[in-house]
């Protein structure tokens, strides 16, 4: 089978989106013939990920998209997509003829030169992947206008999907079930909508020797406001007066002025012993630091699925965090989820851990279960099985 990805749209810091890209071609390109629509900074993380039996076809981006200031500024990535969809445009006739053309993402910088490709041959299948929705927040001016443009450019890219791709892939969660009844309610074919998962690399966890415990709580993930950092102090400083020698290692990156008001409130509530920021970390430093802490903090605020919870899982440890309606279907179990914003009942529940064995003991066990049933080399099967599908029907009714 011939593929191309077109990945223009992540930036040079792995999200959720662009792991599962990752997994997916590492898997697939060992039978299939996989080529990759892609700008500098994405054929940077995937040659670091060790992504080499692939075929590059490289666009230009702006330089502000690998500059640390503006990374996940919305109106800079706007620029970046812009210049590197006008340089895609000028490659598609240098791309091979393929079986399917996968998009990534509903960023436009994939999404028109897919559609481009697609009136070019119109034969080839579109798959459209799509992580998320964009809802619309007030939480004040600068929020109001920024999810107002970022939902303006969503639904740009969701009418070419809408009227030009074969099929929608969308997450097994309720995110992706809002995302499926938005477009059947658009007039899309319920029977091109595909559910799919995210995992965690199962048997590379199994590879990890255990270390001796160092930590108590170990968090993984972006340092932004909606992935609960601000969250973080109250709640273990809440733990501390119970446990003095608790330890929380935080591990990730963000903006500098977060990082920064976090440490300036670690320092300020005198838990500078008690809350260490490792920073960003590879693959195989984030299962190290999971093997030698006991579970897994995780206050996010929400969540498209959540494979921080996946990995954490995967090593044997409980996950405490918020009641998300994300997590029900997914983790049903090995997961103590707390009500929303709740830190006196947030911070009990982890020193319950800390301190009862056998409850300790039930959780970390449902945890090893989940952790199993979300493997990539299960998902990568299952998507593979949908691409066959896709291909055998000239069309889905």
């Amino acid at each position: 089978m011939k593929l191309l990805y077109i990945i223009n749209g992540f930036d040079i810091q792995i999200s959720g989106g662009l792991r599962r890209i990752l997994e997916m071609i590492k898997r697939l390109s060992e039978k299939n013939h996989i080529s990759l629509l892609t700008a500098a900074g994405e054929k940077t993380v995937l040659d670091r990920a060790g992504i080499i039996d692939v075929s590059y076809y490289l666009v230009k981006h702006s330089f502000l998209k690998r500059h640390p200031k503006f990374i996940n500024n919305i109106f800079f990535l706007f620029y970046s997509w812009l210049v590197a969809t006008f340089f895609a445009f000028f490659k598609i006739k240098e791309l091979p003829l393929v079986d399917i053309i996968y998009t990534s993402s509903d960023f436009f910088c994939d999404v028109l030169p897919a559609f481009w490709y697609k009136r070019k041959e119109q034969k080839v299948k579109w798959v459209a992947m799509i992580h998320h929705r964009i809802s619309f927040r007030k939480k004040g001016i600068r929020d109001i206008f920024v999810s107002f443009f970022s939902i303006l450019i969503q639904n740009f890219s969701f009418y070419f999907i809408k009227n030009y791709a074969d099929v929608v892939f969308v997450y097994d969660s309720p995110m992706g079930n809002k995302i499926a009844d938005y477009f059947i309610s658009k007039g899309f074919n319920k029977k091109k909508i595909f559910r799919v998962k995210n995992g965690v690399d199962y048997n590379f966890v199994k590879n990890v020797p255990d270390y001796p415990k160092e930590y108590d709580g170990c968090f993984v993930g972006w340092f932004r406001p909606n992935k609960g950092i601000y969250d973080i102090v109250p709640i273990w400083q809440k733990v501390v007066e119970q446990k003095h020698d608790a330890k929380l290692i935080l591990v990730g990156d963000g903006f500098k002025s977060d990082i920064e008001n976090l440490k300036q409130e670690i320092l300020k509530n005198g838990l500078d012993k008690n809350v260490i920021l490792a920073g960003p970390a590879s693959s195989e430093k984030v299962y190290e630091f999971y093997k030698k802490s006991r579970f897994s903090f995780f206050p996010s605020h929400e969540e498209g699925w959540g494979i921080a919870i996946c990995e954490a899982m995967a090593c044997g440890l409980p996950v405490v965090a918020y009641d998300l309606e994300v997590y029900q279907t997914i983790f049903p179990k090995g997961i103590i989820k707390i009500p929303y914003l709740n830190y006196s009942l947030f911070a009990e529940s982890i020193l319950r851990l800390l301190r009862d064995a056998s409850f300790y003991s039930k959780y970390q066990n449902e945890a090893i279960e989940i952790g199993k049933i979300y493997d990539w080399e299960k998902i990568a099967d299952e998507e593979l099985a949908i691409f066959d599908h896709i291909l055998t029907y000239d069309s889905i009714q």
